[in-house]
């Protein structure tokens, strides 16, 4: 089988601009590792694919980030015990058409997809004949590795019953929440019966919505990103198209680096997850965009957003946490003489 050394970037970038086509959303991936700043919110556009790819020449290996897909992971080296939670997964409804992917057998990963995206959830890990078992379900903030080569085999990843590279996104058969839960606790309990508990059952967060909920402008930027054309139209980006669920464009914003601007990408994506410049510094707020491009500072940013938004009462706004000392006397000495 050939290995992910021996992939050529060009069949890389195919695969990545096929599956981006489908509807999924690739992910360079070293080993099992993502790569970039923020990849959970990377949304390529298909015409951004090569760009991307040839940033990361040693991340061969590409995963699919999850939210809408979901991949339940039979992580269980024990053969029979494997065995055991394939066949509860093969009783989920549509499971004779979920596609499945096999990188260091019996372990392996089914695919399906949900219109209620929600972080990680994994049975507790558990001790059976001395190897560890669990079932996880990758969610939002996630990814999987599809295609490339496993770390510890050396040997390609297969897909069976079909594939990423075969099925869109759409065409993947649905798992609702209370399958999921079901499921999982069914594993759990046959987990339990057979092995001891070394790791309980928990769940992975999601950090991204946790950062975005500590930012001061948390408010305008979430409403913002639930509402992209109620402002984006008006920053007039360039080469501004309809893509996915928002809009991707060429990030007029920044230098380019291509000695012609009409070889410019767009590689700006915006999408209800949120924004990415790919071949610039990664993820962007709202309000980082709206500075960026109207050359504003950002509670200036900040107040355009929610005139736009028709956002009417401000969120509260720490200054001596937006403000270095020096600009906070300054400001403290105009507030005075205002006053005075």
């Amino acid at each position: 089988m050939r290995s992910a050394i021996n992939r050529s970037i060009e069949e890389v970038i195919r695969e990545r601009r096929g599956l981006c086509n489908f509807r999924y959303r690739p992910v360079a991936v070293k080993g099992k590792a993502a790569t970039g700043f923020r990849w959970q919110n990377l949304q390529l556009a298909p015409n951004v694919a090569a760009v991307y790819t040839r940033q990361y020449p040693d991340h061969l290996n590409t995963g699919l980030i999850c939210g809408e897909l979901v991949g339940l992971d039979i992580d269980t080296p024990h053969a029979e015990t494997a065995d055991a939670i394939r066949s509860m997964v093969s009783e989920l409804p549509g499971a004779d058409k979920a596609p499945y992917r096999i990188g260091k057998p019996p372990k392996l990963v089914v695919a399906f997809r949900t219109d209620e995206p929600r972080p990680k959830l994994a049975t507790g890990a558990y001790l059976i004949d001395g190897l560890k078992c669990q079932l996880e379900v990758f969610g939002t903030a996630t990814q999987f590795v599809a295609y490339g080569t496993h770390p510890e085999t050396g040997r390609n990843y297969e897909w069976f019953n079909g594939s990423p590279a075969e099925t869109p996104l759409a065409d993947l058969p649905e798992i609702t929440p209370a399958a999921i839960d079901g499921l999982l606790a069914r594993a759990e309990a046959h987990f339990a019966e057979r092995g001891a508990l070394i790791k309980p059952a928990s769940k992975v967060r999601d950090s991204i919505s946790r950062e975005a909920g500590d930012h001061p402008w948390s408010q305008i930027n979430s409403q913002a990103l639930a509402n992209l054309d109620a402002w984006v139209l008006a920053l007039d980006l360039e080469g501004l198209r309809r893509y996915a669920s928002g809009y991707h464009s060429v990030a007029s914003f920044r230098p380019t680096r291509s000695t012609y601007i009409r070889r410019r990408n767009r590689a700006l994506s915006l999408q209800p997850e949120g924004i990415f410049d790919h071949n610039g510094d990664g993820y962007m707020s709202p309000i980082d965009l709206v500075g960026a491009c109207l050359g504003m500072p950002a509670p200036d940013a900040a107040d355009w957003l929610q005139s736009k938004l028709g956002i009417t009462t401000a969120p509260a706004i720490s200054v001596r946490g937006l403000l270095s000392q020096p600009a906070r006397r300054a400001a403290a000495r105009r507030l005075t003489s205002t006053l005075s």
